[in-house]
């Protein structure tokens, strides 16, 4: 099946980029915490050039090597945040409102770009897989939509780089496969290295690509080239992730978190796996339940064999990782809406399950039917999972109903039976507030309600009436944009 014109084709993805930018838009205000503190790294780094502790902060920091105090995360999460930090402190100066809820909104507003920039990216990848993008589009959107990854697709800065970089990296990579173009294989590299400077555990990803790039030398001078500008695009940012921990622990290979939490121990794989994998609080398969689907998708006849190397780049990365942080107490990744060490993964996963789905809906295969029941079934109890998490506030549903690996009446359920009455409160209805103890009045207002826009309404003093004005406004466009989009791939 033949797609759109090259014409027709880049416009059509100028409109669903817009439209991924708008529905970001509209998500990124109500994942914001209000309990969050002020970001003192970012807002030193932009103001003096080096690092200081806000003691009351509660965030996590270091002492360095050479006496200064360091944040915990990773240079690149960093450097990307710092320009929004200077941009929010004149606008919080002149408006009075709190650099934390200018800073947060301005940031979450970059992350939507990004999400629709990595939504972007995995269209392109799917239409190199063979998908036609007008069977792709709708269903990818639906199973992102219904991923975990929707709920930290604008938030925080680590996981919404993280996503973006893994999938072009992919995408260079099939790029370099098919084109055997040498830029191709550099920003393979590049975008593998800015991995690490953003997370250090998505260097699984950057050790993939050069695994990856022995396997195809053969005793070919072209494999050896292509390795080698593999290898020269990853130099940037794994020199600036050693250059940050040396700063910060004397060494280049050293982290400065508590050897508890890096620490690796073969007991505690097994159930760390496990949890990872199936448990009520943090498993993926809970979280992104079309991902029961991703080993159909891989496994069709004749994918694997065209694609393994892709295949082996995912899915190998995220295994070893998989291994690698199940070993630790960090595992257990608390503080987040499922376990977020693995969310970069999740719309590459997805992806491959829309490919498939676009395919079997456009050869109407005998089975067919049933298939698509149980894609859209799936595919429900993600959206109701992770459109809850977004709308009633995550991390209000975590203090109030726990957040434990095993617990099976946790934040998750907690969410999604908030639901009801939040919506009862948006529209008027006089039931009393849940409140979590200690919690801002903001924090129980918005937690309360439909979050999306309140967050926003709240933090700048807005009326609900600009609030709502303003989230629809988004959505229409979003719809607008969406439209548009299937016009022109539909167009003859």
């Amino acid at each position: 099946m033949s797609g759109p014109g090259p014409g027709r084709g880049a416009r059509a993805l100028r409109a669903t980029w817009l439209a991924c930018l708008l529905l970001g838009l509209l998500l990124a205000p109500g994942f914001n915490s209000f309990e969050s503190p002020d970001d003192p790294t970012v807002l030193a780094l932009t103001r003096h050039g080096h690092l200081w502790v806000d003691r009351d902060s509660g965030g996590i920091y270091h002492t360095g090597v050479d006496g200064r105090v360091y944040t915990v995360h990773e240079l690149g999460s960093i450097l990307f945040a710092a320009p929004f930090a200077l941009a929010a402190e004149p606008v919080s100066r002149a408006t009075g409102v709190a650099f934390k809820r200018v800073y947060g909104v301005a940031l979450g507003f970059a992350s939507a770009a990004l999400f629709a920039t990595t939504v972007l990216l995995l269209l392109l990848l799917g239409e190199r897989l063979g998908a036609h993008p007008g069977d792709l589009r709708p269903r990818l959107l639906v199973l992102l939509l219904a991923s975990q990854y929707l709920v930290y697709a604008t938030s925080p800065s680590d996981v919404s780089l993280a996503a973006p970089l893994l999938a072009g990296g992919a995408l260079a990579w099939q790029c370099g496969e098919e084109d055997g173009r040498p830029g191709a294989w550099l920003l393979a590299g590049l975008l593998g290295g800015l991995l690490v400077a953003v997370k250090l555990t998505m260097a699984t990803a950057a050790a993939m690509l050069v695994v990856l790039g022995l396997s195809r030398l053969r005793g070919r001078r072209a494999g050896l080239r292509d390795l080698g500008l593999v290898a020269a695009g990853l130099v940037p940012g794994l020199a600036l992730a050693a250059a940050w921990n040396a700063l910060r622990t004397g060494s280049p290979l050293a982290v400065p978190y508590p050897p508890a939490v890096h620490g690796f121990r073969l007991s505690l794989t097994a159930a760390g796996i496990a949890s990872a994998l199936l448990s009520p609080g943090k498993g993926m398969l809970v979280y992104t339940p079309a991902l029961l689907l991703a080993p159909w998708a891989v496994l069709r006849r004749g994918t694997l064999a065209r694609h393994w190397r892709l295949a082996a780049l995912v899915a190998g990365s995220w295994a070893v990782a998989l291994v690698r942080i199940a070993g630790t107490v960090g595992g257990t990744s608390w503080g987040g809406w499922g376990n977020r060490y693995y969310v970069p993964w999740v719309p590459l996963f997805v992806l491959a399950v829309a490919v498939r789905w676009s395919a079997s809906a456009a050869t109407r295969r005998a089975g067919a039917g049933a298939l698509r029941v149980a894609l859209w079934a799936l595919a429900a109890a993600g959206l109701v999972v992770n459109v809850a998490g977004i709308v009633t506030n995550q991390m209000y549903r975590q203090q109030l109903c726990g957040y434990g690996d095993w617990q099976v009446h946790g934040m998750n359920l907690c969410a999604v039976e908030a639901l009801p009455a939040n919506l009862a409160r948006t529209a008027g209805a006089a039931i009393p507030d849940v409140v979590v103890p200690g919690a801002s009045a903001a924090n129980v207002f918005a937690s309360n309600r439909l979050a999306l826009w309140w967050y926003a309404a709240r933090a700048f003093g807005l009326p609900p009436a600009a609030s709502w004005a303003l989230g629809l406004a988004c959505a229409a466009g979003a719809l607008l944009a969406w439209r548009r989009a299937s016009r022109r791939e539909a167009a003859p």
